[in-house]
């Protein structure tokens, strides 16, 4: 069975839920966990409609990541600053999507409208032959016709659902994974328990912090305004994770510059919403002299980041 942290079961409901996840973080990532006293939670569940503690995972994270800005600000300035999060504002941080909106002169575009746009016909769930429940990722065209393609089906989520009504959602699933398409079947917690995944997962830390080079520590400016401000930031991501780092750390005063191919597809929706605070901009690589600016922003003081996993 996986060994859940309190703060991951549905039996609690309370504030020391976030307390605990928050301590958590902060103790895995080497830091004084005398820090964390005086961080104000307030709030409780549920504020997202789910069967996981999602306020509490938001409010956690968020706080541990103000709590991380608010000390690069007492090592830059001697001052120190109050973090307080509330788990509903947390929340909505986390579907953040769900309420940009970008308002020209007559008229209004939500992001989560342009990312219902932007998701095909064959992106969601659908239950199988045998009961079971499948969850399909077709934002991407790539993913869309690969499933359309594998399945021999019309390009509507009808053509999906007739060929899995035909199907268990055990196969259903290693029929698409072995081709290279993402879809999951939904499983129970002891269902996952039993999964090599979940228990390769269940063996590892919360998070790991691995060195892999050398490099002289960034310099700081000396008067700054905000806790990140000076800190130049090379993003090369593209979907959710990546872009939210990037996002996260322009909210507290980083320069970032987020980079990616003219040639890739994107999530305009996702791209509203995670640019906020970046300078987005195209570089097509296939372009030598292109390849070469990149090489030379590398190798400027920066601090750079991908959404590839060191040797994936």
């Amino acid at each position: 069975m996986v060994n859940l942290p309190p703060w991951q079961g549905n039996h609690l409901n309370n504030k020391t839920d976030s307390q605990s996840a928050l301590q958590e973080i902060w103790e895995f990532s080497g830091l004084d966990s005398a820090i964390i006293e005086g961080v104000q939670l307030t709030g409780l569940e549920p504020v997202l409609p789910s069967v996981y503690k999602t306020g509490v995972v938001a409010q956690s994270t968020i706080a541990a990541s103000a709590l991380a800005a608010s000390e690069i600000w007492r090592y830059r300035t001697g001052r120190t600053q109050d973090v307080s999060v509330d788990m509903k504002h947390a929340a909505i941080g986390f579907r953040s999507e769900s309420y940009t909106e970008v308002i020209g002169d007559k008229s209004r575009i939500s992001a989560s409208s342009k990312i219902s746009n932007d998701s095909s016909e064959v992106h969601g769930f659908y239950e199988c032959g045998d009961g079971g429940w499948l969850q399909i990722h077709g934002n991407y065209p790539a993913h869309k016709y690969g499933v359309i393609e594998a399945f021999n089906c019309e390009p509507t989520k009808k053509g999906v659902q007739d060929i899995l009504s035909n199907m268990t959602v055990s196969d259903a699933e290693t029929y698409l994974t072995d081709r290279g398409l993402p879809a999951a079947m939904m499983r129970t917690l002891d269902e996952w328990s039993e999964h090599p995944q979940g228990k390769a997962v269940s063996a590892l830390p919360l998070m790991e912090i691995e060195k892999i080079g050398d490099a002289r520590p960034l310099d700081f400016c000396s008067t700054p305004n905000r806790p990140l401000e000076g800190v130049k930031v090379l993003e090369l991501t593209k979907v959710l994770a990546g872009p939210l780092i990037g996002r996260t750390l322009a909210e507290h005063g980083a320069n970032v510059l987020w980079l990616n191919d003219p040639h890739l597809d994107v999530i305009d929706g996702l791209i509203m919403d995670m640019a906020k605070g970046k300078y987005p901009a195209h570089l097509n690589l296939n372009d030598k002299k292109i390849k070469r600016l990149l090489l030379t922003l590398l190798n400027l003081r920066m601090f750079s980041y991908k959404d590839i996993s060191q040797g994936a």
